[in-house]
């Protein structure tokens, strides 16, 4: 819940998202997109060279 309240980072994203991410530990991360029309897409991202807070 901490990652949705507290997200180490927000990007703009594509088709005016929001993309909220908090790093859980060192090797995961949970990114939290919200959507335009008030949906929220959770994904929980196991750690690699893609992310970094």
């Amino acid at each position: 819940m901490k990652a949705v309240k507290e997200p180490d980072k927000i990007d703009a994203g594509r088709k005016g998202r929001l993309i909220a991410q908090r790093a859980i530990d060192e090797e995961h991360l949970l990114r939290v997109i919200y959507e335009k029309d008030n949906r929220i897409v959770i994904s929980y991202i196991l750690s690699g060279e893609e992310w970094q807070i």
